[in-house]
């Protein structure tokens, strides 16, 4: 009897240790693992910082090319004084104002010749509203391209459309230049004869 429970108190004892040993492996493995996923949030976390300086730098790259960016679209839209203070803005404003007091001169001594009928003179008015009309289209242009905010163009480019329309205007005052002209060579010729004519029936009356 004592030897059978000398044999189950020994093998009580013997499992015991067998399950705390297991525990304690157990225990071991556990803390393996534990450390491991330490280790490897470790790296994420490292990880994670490198991507996020790296998306925070290029993020500020991109920031700092929209302002770039827009501050160049911006400045397209200005207007330097240098550009509304060229020669050449002043030049079209006088042409415009000069070619109507051209215009109107040349209307009242074709009128005052009396050697043009009423639709001759009408034709002359047409030609220059023709004339006109381009000048004033022109000079609209002009204001458009001098104004802020109206289109993004560089100094550069808006000196080239400046440019152009100085000499589609320049086109108009050598028109009316040749019109004006050919109108002031009819009307001395046209008053000649009627002074010669007059002349003959002065000279046909005295005999």
């Amino acid at each position: 009897m004592k030897k059978i429970l000398c044999f189950l108190f020994s093998l009580v004892f013997y499992l015991r240790l067998s399950a705390q040993a297991q525990e304690l492996e157990q225990l071991r493995l556990n803390l393996e693992k534990l450390a491991q996923f330490k280790l490897m949030l470790s790296q994420m976390k490292s990880t994670y910082r490198t991507l996020e300086n790296g998306y925070n730098a290029i993020l500020d790259v991109d920031k700092s090319t929209f302002t770039l960016h827009q501050n160049y679209l911006d400045g397209l839209l200005l207007v330097s004084p240098t550009l509304r203070n060229n020669p050449m803005v002043n030049r079209i404003y006088n042409s415009q104002q000069q070619l109507a007091v051209d215009f109107k001169t040349l209307l009242r001594e074709l009128s005052l010749s009396n050697v043009f009928t009423t639709v001759e003179l009408s034709e002359v008015r047409t030609a220059f509203y023709a004339i006109e009309e381009v000048v004033n289209t022109d000079v609209k242009l002009l204001v458009t391209v001098l104004t802020p905010n109206k289109f993004r163009m560089s100094d550069g480019e808006r000196t080239d459309v400046v440019s152009k329309i100085k000499q589609s205007i320049d086109r108009q005052v050598l028109k009316l230049n040749v019109l004006r002209d050919d109108y002031y060579k009819q009307m001395i010729l046209r008053s000649q004869k009627k002074r010669d004519i007059g002349a003959v029936r002065k000279l046909g009356t005295i005999h």
